[in-house]
């Protein structure tokens, strides 16, 4: 009798733990898929750092950029901002610079002048010394012939 009891509870419990088991069965296939999908989850998410860190060091790199950019364009602004103040100097120098043009050609000028004056006087020394010249030749031819004779 004993034996047969054993039997029927372990019939009993037969339907009881053979469900169960199964379900415990499926639960765990599924937790097996769920583990799956959450490592492939985390592959992508640690593919995504990797990229986030990469973009991260690009957008870094490119403040850098942006900074030196920034920069050259205050000293540009502040190009501009002197640049009427050169370009005035500029225009100043240039009429200082045509106003000595001006004076040296007005120089130049009188340079010629003179230069053709002292050439005129030149010539009518020149010509005075020859006439001088002549007229001593003549003294001398007179002299002579006054002496020779």
């Amino acid at each position: 009798m004993k034996e047969l009891i054993k039997k029927i509870i372990r019939r009993i419990l037969g339907w009881y733990i053979h469900p169960l088991y199964h379900e415990d069965e499926r639960i765990r296939e599924e937790m097996t898929g769920y583990q799956e999908q959450l490592g492939t989850e985390r592959e992508k998410l640690e593919e995504q750092g990797h990229i986030l860190r990469d973009l991260s060091g690009q957008i870094q790199q490119m403040a850098g950029m942006q900074g030196c950019l920034d920069q050259q364009q205050l000293q540009i602004e502040k190009l501009e901002t002197e640049m009427p103040s050169f370009q005035e100097e500029l225009l100043q120098n240039a009429e200082g610079i045509q106003e000595q043009i001006r004076q040296l050609a007005e120089l130049r000028g009188q340079l010629d002048q003179q230069k053709m004056r002292r050439d005129e006087r030149d010539l009518r020394l020149e010509e005075r010394l020859n006439q001088q010249q002549s007229r001593i030749d003549e003294r001398d031819l007179r002299l002579e012939e006054r002496l020779n004779q």
